[in-house]
């Protein structure tokens, strides 16, 4: 079976972090008023994503992938309103997404009765 997702990447204190999503790591980055990812990939494309939402998307991903980080440490580390900060946000609600299909023809599903 083919990888639903792409692996996002991110550097933090010097370390690279690494998270292949899952479903448990969806819910693990929705957990919490307003941060559907829907809803934030919205807020991202319409520049609206507040510095508050994309510090905590980014301390989710970074404890999800084994770091010790709070969304405030995230926040001090990059003033708050950063391009990186941004960056990174969008790298891990795009990194959510899935991955594009290569352009192979699928297999139809057979269907088997069922014997009775």
């Amino acid at each position: 079976m083919a990888a639903i997702w792409n692996e996002i990447i991110l550097d933090w204190e010097g370390e690279t972090y690494n998270v292949r999503p899952t479903i448990d790591f969806l819910n693990h980055l929705e957990q919490g008023s307003g941060s559907s990812l829907t809803h934030l990939l919205i807020r991202l494309g319409k520049n609206d994503l507040p510095s508050g939402k994309a510090c905590e998307l980014i301390s989710k991903t970074l404890t999800y992938a084994g770091a010790n980080v709070t969304p405030e440490d995230v926040f001090l580390a990059t003033g708050g309103i950063n391009v990186d900060m941004m960056q990174a946000a969008q790298i891990i609600l795009v990194g959510c997404m899935p991955a594009p299909q290569d352009d192979k023809p699928k297999k139809k599903a057979t269907r088997k009765k069922a014997s009775k």
